[in-house]
Formats: C-alpha cells, sequence, structure tokens
C-alpha cells in the first residue's frame, strides 16, 4: 500500500526532486560507507523521503528545468564572503531572493550554500540559460550549482540548517519550516543580472578597448537564440562580428555567419527582415565587418592564434602514449588543445570545472593526472585558493614547428576530427592509433552528431 505524500512532500518533490532520474548517488553520515554511493536506478519516494528525515544524504543530477540554483561557498574566507554579496547589490538581487542555507561540514569549516531562483520572461528558464547566467554573474568566486555531470546534494537534509543573513542558524527548524525559507524565495529575472543587461542595451562602442567586448558566453547565447526584441540588429550583428573577429576568424566566412544567423535568428525582432529587405541588410554587414577588420589596433586574442593548435606530432605522439586506449587518447587530445595556445607560459592555470568539464570528466580525470604523473609527463603546482587561483601544471609536449591543424580555417577542437585531417585513411588512423576501424567510425558519426546539434 503506497502512502500518499504530505502537502510539504509534494512541494519538496516538485521543486527539487529530478523527474525519472535513472542515476543518483547516496552518503551514510556514519560508518564505513560514509563517500558518495552511485545508485543507477530510478529515485523513489521512501529515498528522498530518507533524506529530509535525516537518515543519510541524496545527490541527484541536474534537471533541464532547475527550479533552483545555489551557490556553494567552501572554506569562505572573509574576501569571498564579500566578493559575493558586493555583487548582490551590485545586481540588485535582494535579502528576499536567496536564502542561506549550511552544508554537514559548516562546524568544521563554515561551508555554507546560498539557494536562488531564475525566471525568463515569468517562467523557468532552461539550465543551460540558467547556469550561463550564474556562471557570468558569480562565476570564480564558488562553486555553481546543479551541474549536469555532478550530482548535487538535496537540500534540507541532516545538518542542513537556515542561516540567517547575520550568520545565526537555526538548527531547531523542521525540514518542513526550512522547506518554507526557500518556497519564500522572490524569483531573479534573467535580464536583471548584467549579461543579460550588456547583451541587450549595451550600446554600439566603435572603440578598442576589452571591457566593451561582449563576454564569449553572451556571445554564443545571442548566436543560439537570436534576436530577443525590436532596435537590436544592428548592434547585435556588431557584437558577432566583434566576436568572430576576436576568435580569429577571417572576415569572409565571419561576414558569411553572421548573414546565415539573422535570416535564421531574427525571430521577427528585425523591421527590415521581416520586410525581406537583406541587401540593405547585408551592406550594413560588410560595412561593419571591414570596420573592424581593418580598424583595430589590437590583435585577436592571442589565445586563439592560428600557430598554436594541435600538430599532427601531437598525435603521434597520443598515440604511442596510450596505444589502443581511445579514452585516455582523446582525453589527452583535449589537455593538449588546452595547453598548447598557453605553451609560452611556464606553468598553465587549469580549473577544476575545465577538468571536469573540457578534458575529462568527474570520475576520470584524477585518473588522466595520475597516469600522466607516472609517466613524467605532467608535474603539478597543488597550491590553490577558492576564488582567486587554481592549481598549475606543466604539460611537456613535443617541441615542433609544424603547422597547426585546421578544420574551417580554425584550430581543430576535436579528436576525431584532427585525426582524419592528418592521416589519409581510417585504415591509417587504425594503424597509428592502435584502436578498431569500427570503434574509430563510431566515434566518427558520434562527432558528426555533436556538430549537427
Amino acid at each position: 500500500m503506497t502512502i500518499p505524500l504530505t502537502p510539504a512532500e509534494h512541494q519538496f518533490k516538485a521543486n527539487f526532486v529530478v523527474a525519472l532520474s535513472e542515476t543518483y548517488a547516496i552518503r551514510q553520515p556514519a560508518g564505513k560507507y560514509r563517500k558518495w554511493s552511485s545508485k543507477k536506478k530510478r529515485l523513489s519516494d521512501p529515498v528522498w523521503q530518507a533524506h529530509v528525515r535525516g537518515n543519510y544524504w541524496v545527490a541527484t543530477p541536474a534537471p533541464y528545468y532547475p527550479v533552483y540554483y545555489n551557490l556553494d561557498v567552501d572554506s569562505p574566507s572573509p574576501r569571498t564572503v564579500e566578493t559575493i554579496f558586493s555583487r548582490f547589490g551590485e545586481y540588485g538581487i535582494t535579502e528576499h531572493q536567496y536564502a542561506l542555507m549550511t552544508t554537514p561540514s559548516f562546524s568544521k569549516s563554515g561551508n555554507f550554500r546560498i539557494y536562488m531562483r531564475f525566471e525568463y520572461k515569468g517562467k523557468v528558464p532552461h539550465w543551460k540559460m540558467g547556469y550561463r547566467a550564474l556562471e557570468n554573474a558569480f562565476g570564480g568566486t564558488c562553486e555553481l550549482y546543479p551541474q549536469l555531470r555532478r550530482k548535487d546534494r538535496l537540500p534540507c537534509g541532516r545538518h542542513q540548517d537556515i542561516m540567517l543573513a547575520g550568520g545565526r542558524v537555526l538548527p531547531e527548524l523542521s525540514w518542513e519550516q526550512e522547506l518554507n525559507y526557500l518556497l519564500r524565495i522572490d524569483p531573479i529575472p534573467i535580464e536583471q543580472l548584467p549579461w543579460q543587461r550588456r547583451l541587450f542595451d549595451e550600446p554600439v562602442e566603435e572603440t578598442d578597448k576589452p571591457k566593451h567586448w561582449l563576454p564569449r558566453a553572451d556571445a554564443i547565447s545571442l548566436l543560439e537564440q537570436g534576436l530577443q526584441k525590436d532596435g537590436t540588429r544592428n548592434h547585435s550583428q556588431w557584437l558577432l562580428l566583434n566576436d568572430l573577429w576576436r576568435d580569429n576568424r577571417f572576415p569572409e566566412p565571419a561576414i558569411r555567419i553572421v548573414k546565415e544567423w539573422i535570416r535564421k535568428k531574427h525571430n521577427n525582432f528585425s523591421k527590415e527582415a521581416r520586410k525581406c529587405n537583406w541587401h540593405l541588410i547585408d551592406g550594413e554587414i560588410e560595412r561593419q565587418a571591414a570596420c573592424i577588420w581593418e580598424r583595430r589596433i589590437r590583435q585577436p586574442d592571442p589565445i586563439h592564434n592560428l600557430q598554436t593548435g594541435v600538430t599532427r606530432e601531437d598525435l603521434l605522439w597520443i598515440a604511442k602514449l596510450f596505444p589502443g586506449d581511445a579514452v585516455r587518447q582523446k582525453q589527452l587530445f583535449n589537455l593538449a588543445a588546452y595547453c598548447r595556445p598557453r605553451s609560452h607560459h611556464d606553468w598553465i592555470w587549469i580549473p577544476a570545472h575545465v577538468w571536469r568539464e573540457d578534458i575529462a570528466n568527474d570520475r576520470t580525470y584524477k585518473g588522466l593526472i595520475a597516469d600522466l604523473e607516472e609517466k613524467h609527463l605532467l608535474t603539478v603546482n597543488r597550491n590553490y585558493r577558492i576564488g582567486e587561483y587554481s592549481r598549475k601544471f606543466q604539460l611537456k609536449l613535443p617541441k615542433t614547428t609544424a603547422p597547426s591543424l585546421l578544420h574551417d580555417e580554425r584550430n581543430a577542437e576535436k579528436y576525431y576530427e584532427s585525426l582524419r585531417l592528418a592521416f589519409p585513411s581510417v585504415r591509417d588512423i587504425a594503424d597509428v592509433t592502435g584502436i578498431a576501424r569500427n570503434t574509430l567510425w563510431r566515434h566518427f558519426q558520434q562527432e558528426s552528431g555533436d556538430k549537427a546539434a
């Protein structure tokens, strides 16, 4: 017989439990099972009910439309806390738009979380939009949740207590009362955060000052979502062309990209596009591109220069280090692609999220570091400070004067794409890498699918 949920349990499930999640993790508060243990099965009601009752902790992956986001402030220094709350004031976030909650390690290290809600045009935004807004507003100060690749501990559990703005903790509250604190949070309009304000309202500046350039995440968002209101077409074209120039694109492909973009993504927010006045629009784009590429004094971002990408010699080096190991080869390629443009530095700072999201994943990146250290190819300086600087590394890349592998006039960014550029046939690739040809074909198809998406 199924026991019906209470109203508070219904509210908790609707706001925090990922619908149809096929995986979760639990952690016991004591005993030999104190580490997180992943479960490959559906999250049932008794499991998360045990979390709010304090039996053990439960962590779940991010839903596609999360209602709540949180800042995970670990071992907070006064400077970190001051930075976060000064940004609250800068962005107009009031005390009614967030709630503080301790973590189980609060008594030892002072860790706590700041919960908040976002809305976009009165609706819950997609995770991608919400996380990018959070990252642009608070990135570099602390860890941000929820994440797609990492499970996040549910709130209102054992030793997770509401904390008032002055630092007073309320351990006497029941989990239903703590939930009520979270439910009373007013949503923050994403447009209120700085990346949206710059995206929509920044005046056109024909200047070389980097402070007037659009952040890369905002440019990607504009490219994906298109125009968002009337009267922004000319400005948006300028922003995208400027970002493509910073990305070291040649003017002709950049002009083609923006022309195709405005035809597909004007979203009926352009009077000239509604009239199909493409001749006028194309002329504007070409004049804007000429202004940017011919009059700029600064060079494009040096991190993207064409002479700093992965080479054919790098691919041979990778295959020799991990013959037949498709996973390690791809991870080492990602690491080399990150380090090559920065190889003029003695040490390269690599944040943890880059290891987890761009190079490997949360489960495997430490194994990759250990393998490379064992081969004496990677030196690690393990000093770091949250919000200020990350760990730094030295990777012994092969010395080469060979040109970078280019795809569509840009550095190749995918491993199997680079292999096809460097070697004439799949048979040659299989001989070099030691990977079976049917496995190679499967990876080729997967990368093609990624591009199509």
